[in-house]
């Protein structure tokens, strides 16, 4: 017997019945308008519209009532908390992933700085940092390559400096688009990280 997924399943089948009861509930009212306004002028069609224009507001209302009580009537969940103010154990292992544009080389080490001073002031035992370079669309490639081999330049300093490897760098290839006849990253079309 799996309890897990008797809780899931008893959640889902709950939550299936709140949004019944909140479409039920906004189509009931909505029908008890559009029949009185079908009653004051004689007009179905003027009942049919009262009743189309009246549906949206009644729904958000009918969606705010249920979830005011689906949400006291639902258990709270215990998400377990993790204290890592003094440091990152073995199997805790992580990595911080910060994207960035690679606009020019000088904000690219302006980046990579910074983030050497969060590393350094957060500690750097268990704890990697990774530069995700992303470049603009260009004609030309060679000015990239150049701020790529100065941008890891400067990683290795720095890990040298920390006698550890805990920044890295990666840089999204960029191929020629024959139909824009420029370099861009190969899915350039999703745009930039």
């Amino acid at each position: 017997m799996c309890l897990v997924s008797d809780e899931r399943s008893k959640k889902t089948k709950n939550f299936t019945i709140y949004k019944f009861i909140k479409l039920s509930g906004a189509l009931i009212l909505t029908a008890i308008y559009a029949i009185g306004g079908y009653m004051i002028s004689d007009s179905f069609s003027y009942g049919v519209i009262m009743g189309a224009v009246i549906l949206i507001p009644f729904y958000l209302y009918f969606s705010r009532l249920v979830n005011n009580i689906y949400s006291r009537k639902s258990d709270d969940i215990v998400v377990p908390m993790m204290n890592y103010r003094d440091h990152v154990p073995d199997t805790a292992k992580t990595l911080v992933n910060v994207p960035v544009l690679g606009i020019s080389g000088e904000h690219l080490i302006k980046v990579l700085n910074h983030l050497h001073l969060i590393a350094v002031n957060n500690g750097t035992q268990n704890i990697a940092y990774t530069l995700l370079v992303d470049f603009p669309s260009s004609l030309d490639n060679a000015e990239e390559k150049e701020i790529a081999s100065s941008l890891a330049d400067e990683v290795e300093k720095l890990n040298k400096k920390a006698e550890d490897e805990y920044i890295y760098a990666f840089f999204r290839k960029k191929s020629y688009n024959p139909i824009t006849k420029e370099y861009m990253g190969y899915e350039g079309s999703e745009g930039l990280y």
